[in-house]
């Protein structure tokens, strides 16, 4: 009897493992595996302050998710489409020069191959077309990012700003 408590242990914690290996849809990374897939987020991240501080729409609209849904929560603000993202911040935006965005401090997450979590936060100022310069706010970033022809695009986005000082 014990034997076979045994022998049902032992399935038990290999079917465990199995399942848990597939649910996570992924093989186990590697450490470099790990480290490569944290730095090309890290680049398309940058490549989206780098966007943004240019007031360039056309470029987000290219650096979100084809496959899935595409969701932003901002503020207390669901946007439930690229298209709705757009439609408020392409006008918004019209009315910026600039953006000046510091990332103080960001973490990337590896959940499988093809699936990021990206958290950060930082301060942002933005100067608008007149040329006055808002004051400093600070700002927190919750992105997911999946892997998306040959590159990673942003499928779920969130960001909240306190109060300006």
């Amino acid at each position: 009897m014990l034997r076979y408590l045994s022998l049902v242990a032992v399935l038990l914690a290999a079917l465990l493992v199995a399942c848990q290996q597939a649910s996570n849809g992924q093989k186990s990374l590697s450490e470099a595996e790990r480290t490569e897939i944290e730095q090309a987020v890290m680049q398309r991240v940058n490549k989206l302050i780098d966007v943004a501080e240019k007031v360039d729409t056309a470029w987000i609209t290219s650096m979100l998710a084809k496959k899935g849904d595409v969701r932003m929560g901002n503020q207390a603000t669901l946007y439930k489409s690229a298209d709705e993202i757009l439609a408020d911040f392409g006008p918004e935006f019209k009315n910026f020069r600039s953006q000046e965005i510091e990332l103080t401090y960001s973490n990337t997450t590896v959940l499988a191959p093809e699936l990021a979590l990206f958290s950060g936060e930082g301060k942002f100022t933005a100067t608008d077309t007149s040329g006055v310069t808002s004051p400093e706010y600070r700002f927190v970033w919750t992105f997911v990012l999946v892997a998306e022809e040959g590159d990673w695009k942003f499928m779920q986005l969130h960001q909240s700003f306190a109060l300006a000082k």
